[in-house]
């Protein structure tokens, strides 16, 4: 009815946006104040067509998110390129008469595999700093 697809642009919502951030905020905070290592990363995000993102406020986020990490001695890692293109996933479309399409949000078993043998390297390199032992 309204024209929405999997690709429409979304915009993002300021107030959410600034709960959701201040919720982070205070979580780094937290663990700091407690001696606990953070791993803030970036998700994977399809990128062999136009993502569904307003690009400049999506820049805006990243950045925002590995300030967050820098001023708070996190660990920060951009991972939105590392799934590729073959392992993403579609899904039930909700456009009458379409079969499938593309999902933008969840990949297949091997993108899963992918990010967590991303995690784990990042994780045993953060757990090997702070012990000076292997994970």
């Amino acid at each position: 009815i309204f024209g929405i697809t999997p690709s429409s642009v979304r915009k993002m919502m300021p107030g959410r946006y600034l709960f959701n951030l201040l919720a982070l905020k205070e979580i780094v905070n937290s663990a700091g104040e407690q001696g606990i290592k953070v791993l803030l990363y970036i998700v994977p995000l399809r990128d062999d067509v136009k993502v569904p993102y307003d690009l400049d406020q999506y820049g805006k986020f990243k950045s925002e998110i590995q300030l967050l990490a820098q001023k708070n001695g996190a660990k920060f890692v951009n991972l939105e390129h590392l799934v590729p293109a073959e392992v993403w996933g579609t899904k039930p479309s909700t456009t009458l008469g379409r079969d499938q399409e593309m999902d933008f949000m969840h990949f297949q078993a091997g993108g899963h595999k992918l990010l967590a043998n991303a995690l784990y390297g990042e994780l045993k390199v953060l757990w090997s700093e702070e012990t000076n032992n292997d994970f």
